[in-house]
């Protein structure tokens, strides 16, 4: 028996593996352990960047681009928001826009807090989007209630 069958359901007569049982991979890379299914996306995460820097290593040095993105500053997305738990973002992006600018109506153009909100609506929303917005407010225009 296959060590990846162990945990097997009988699913209209087929054998399915278990979605959190892992098994050993008998590839090229022996050792590797891999999530059959789901698994944590921070441990996808992690395997993929180790599949990238495998792959950069070329002749025991880094590519010199791959050298060049490790220095740049770290870029990151939006945290979860249980509010907008669906995959479109795009109230998630807006609400973002309405609650920065609400924020700095009310607290003022350099409470630091704020910043959170713009953040968030920075990396989600286009930047066509928040140019028109943005265009928007300075004609008095826009449609949400800041």
């Amino acid at each position: 028996m296959n060590r990846c069958n162990r945990g097997t359901k009988h699913f209209f007569g087929r054998q399915t593996p278990h979605p959190l049982k892992t098994c050993k991979l008998e590839s090229h890379e022996p050792g590797r352990i891999a999530r059959l299914g789901g698994g944590r996306p921070e441990n996808r995460f992690a395997a993929a960047q180790a599949t990238r820097r495998r792959r950069q290593l070329i002749g025991g040095h880094l590519d010199m681009s791959a050298a060049i993105m490790s220095e740049e500053a770290k870029m990151e997305t939006a945290p979860f928001d249980p509010r907008f738990p669906n995959q479109n973002q795009t109230r998630y992006c807006y609400q973002s826009f309405v609650d920065f600018n609400r924020c700095q109506k009310i607290k003022g153009e350099d409470y630091e807090p704020c910043e959170y909100f713009k953040k968030v609506y920075t990396t989600i929303c286009p930047n066509s989007w928040i140019e028109k917005w943005t265009d928007q407010i300075d004609n008095g225009i826009f449609p949400g209630k800041i």
